[in-house]
């Protein structure tokens, strides 16, 4: 895959909680799991489910990069 314009690949390891409001899966990056151009990839973020499908945001860093964020939606 490709992340910031870097090829590689991580490993996100998600926990769910269920509330009033729908189910909520916290992220985060494993930590050494990243390869190829991500290594030392770090972040932590979430899935939300809502009536329009599932969010998923993700704060991440990237070695000699700023922090950013990553959103998809599907």
């Amino acid at each position: 895959g490709e992340l910031d314009g870097r090829a590689g690949a991580f490993v996100l390891r998600h926990v769910g909680t269920i509330t009033a409001g729908g189910p909520v899966l916290d992220l985060s990056v494993v930590e050494g799991s990243a390869t190829g151009e991500l290594a030392g990839l770090s972040g932590s973020g979430a899935i939300e489910h809502t009536d329009e499908g599932a969010h998923l945001e993700l704060d991440y860093e990237l070695p000699g990069c700023l922090a950013s964020r990553a959103d998809q939606a599907r």
